[in-house]
């Protein structure tokens, strides 16, 4: 069965069926967000990060656990994921103001703000989302974990991309 987006209010529903709000962490979202923002009663949270650890991240998952798996075939290299990244944030930048966007980096380096304003957002108390789960150790790792080609294709990709969303080059 395909799953739309009432398949899966559906099933959230029935796994949580007290709960006033529920959520759901699923990257490819994004490639949905137009139809996403269309739904009554679905308030889409965009969590954003540096294109160059998001391409760090999925090729050592690529090479990793995900070896195998016949998913992974459009995103074997740093420009297939770089180009996808660039997509994702033209999507999400297109959205804006029909979704909650949150840099990530602000979200660990600063959570406290953050979390005040989600909180607001979604009309709960921020106090009770779980900080010390919050921790900054994926940031900057595309400096390690990156290739100096890799990250000149990155760089030449989603240079632009980057520098709009406020990362420096």
């Amino acid at each position: 069965r395909a799953v739309t987006l009432p398949v899966m209010e559906a099933a959230l529903r029935a796994l949580f069926p007290s709960a006033r709000l529920v959520g759901d962490k699923y990257p490819n979202y994004i490639y949905h967000l137009d139809a996403i923002v269309e739904s009554d009663g679905i308030l889409p949270l965009v969590i954003y990060r540096d294109g160059r650890d998001v391409v760090s991240s999925t090729l050592d998952n690529v090479r990793t656990l995900w070896a195998g798996q016949r998913w992974v075939k459009s995103v074997q290299t740093a420009e297939e994921v770089a180009r996808q990244w660039v997509e994702a944030m033209a999507i999400m930048e297109r959205q804006a103001a029909r979704c909650h966007r949150i840099r990530y980096e602000d979200l660990v380096r600063k959570p406290r703000p953050v979390l005040a304003e989600l909180g607001r957002w979604l009309d709960v108390d921020p106090s009770a989302f779980p900080r010390r789960r919050i921790h900054d150790t994926s940031i900057g790792k595309y400096r390690q974990n990156l290739s100096a080609d890799d990250l000149a294709a990155v760089t030449r990709i989603a240079g632009p991309a980057l520098e709009r969303l406020g990362y420096v080059l």
